[in-house]
């Protein structure tokens, strides 16, 4: 499988909202694909467009904002464009260079708190004007998650954004409780009919494409984490001291598989469905042995902080902790083995954990 396959372009909720978004989207590539000096794959490629895409934009200043929030989206559809079509990845070279990989997590932690905190103060205000532009910043934060998460999968990336992966592993551990402490059908409500989203007020419909995008937004940084697990050897020795000791990632990943959000069954056909490249997709009695992707990621993150000698030193395994660990036994078995082999070296130090308690 080409590592490439594995980063996802994000697409949107399909709620007309996000429908109308994409056509605007593909609008503006279909008209600066005609415009000789301004396309949308030549446009980012200036150091000057990322320049600006990356610059402090105050949130009071809606115009210049959007504007932003434009250029952030051209630079993330051509990011993961170059990703899988295997061309120089320019716009991921240019974040390094320019060392914009701090500035790009800080806009992910200032819209974070902006949803948390001013979102819920002004959406019954702002529900009855357009949708398409009350939707913008609660789809701004899975558009900069998305283009962090194509980075970050280089281990440049990693050791070009410094300490300021500290701010986003605390980022990456909210998301994570929030999935594992969300029952999976609030995580994804799941609609029986039109008729019921006819029913809906305008508040009701930014609620249900808040928690909808959340969701997505979650699905991205498990591939985060996983990426910073990879290159966790280039990433300061705080960011994994923050991932083992004040978050306890572990603690978090554990119960997140067994509970594997990213598989449901369908209310109105009963099929199984997995999650994959960011839609839902049936899961066909010929792939129902087969790995979702999301559910590798969280084996191999495991597997990276596990079996990593500087995490083993600075994780200290007391007996809940083990405990916990021990709980992935049951789960590896010779059909995720043939699809993960490293894992066999994971349920050997798990067996060797076990006896040494013993």
């Amino acid at each position: 499988m080409n590592d490439a396959s594995r980063l996802w372009h994000w697409k949107a909720p399909t709620r007309p909202s996000a429908r109308l978004f994409d056509i605007l989207l593909r609008h503006l590539k279909t008209r600066d694909a005609h415009q000789p000096n301004s396309t949308c794959s030549a446009e980012p490629r200036s150091s000057g467009y990322l320049q600006d895409a990356c610059s402090s934009v105050e949130f009071c200043d809606l115009r210049r904002w959007l504007t932003q929030h434009e250029r952030v989206e051209k630079l993330n559809w051509t990011a993961h464009s170059q990703a899988k079509e295997g061309l120089d990845e320019y716009v991921v070279d240019q974040f390094n260079t320019q060392e914009k990989l701090p500035t790009l997590i800080f806009d992910l932690i200032l819209i974070e708190a902006w949803k948390e905190r001013i979102w819920p103060l002004m959406k019954a205000k702002i529900a009855k004007f357009s949708s398409l532009r009350t939707y913008i910043p609660v789809y701004h934060e899975a558009s900069v998650a998305n283009l962090l998460e194509v980075c970050l999968y280089h281990r440049t990336s990693c050791e070009e954004a410094g300490d300021a992966l500290i701010d986003l592993v605390d980022f990456c551990a909210r998301k994570l409780r929030y999935l594992v402490a969300t029952p999976n059908d609030e995580l994804v409500r799941q609609v029986a009919s039109a008729k019921e989203c006819t029913e809906w007020d305008n508040v009701r419909m930014l609620d249900e494409q808040f928690v909808e995008t959340e969701f997505q937004i979650c699905m991205c940084v498990i591939s985060i984490l996983r990426f910073l697990t990879d290159h966790r050897v280039a990433i300061p020795l705080a960011v994994t001291t923050r991932m083992l000791e004040t978050h306890d990632i572990l603690l978090l990943l554990v119960p997140l598989m067994e509970k594997a959000p990213w598989v449901r069954r369908n209310r109105i056909n009963g099929r199984i469905e997995k999650f994959e490249e960011h839609k839902w997709q049936v899961v066909e009695a010929d792939d129902e042995g087969r790995l979702p992707k999301l559910h590798s990621q969280v084996w191999l993150s495991i597997y990276n902080l596990v079996m990593d000698p500087e995490c083993r030193a600075r994780y200290e395994l007391s007996s809940f902790r083990r405990e916990n660990l021990l709980r992935l036994r049951r789960y590896i078995n010779e059909v995720v083995v043939d699809q993960l082999p490293p894992l066999t070296n994971l349920h050997r130090a798990l067996e060797e954990s076990d006896s040494s308690d013993g």
